[in-house]
């Protein structure tokens, strides 16, 4: 279902982006978070997806004080 929600409501076909956030595939799906988290790693995990972070967080233990 999360595929589904992937490709039919958020893939942009001219651009190939599908970046949607995890509060809209929540909106889309009614899944939680967390199996939307599990689900999308296993696409990637399949290849079916390439994941791309859009942010780098940066910690208080990341070392750059």
């Amino acid at each position: 279902m999360i595929l589904r929600a992937l490709v039919c409501h958020f893939l942009d076909t001219k651009s190939g982006r599908c970046d949607p956030s995890y509060k809209q595939i929540q909106k889309q799906t009614g899944f939680c978070v967390q199996t939307i988290a599990v689900a999308l790693k296993r696409l990637e995990r399949a290849g079916i997806l390439d994941i791309t972070r859009r942010i780098a967080r940066k910690g208080r233990n990341s070392g750059t004080n």
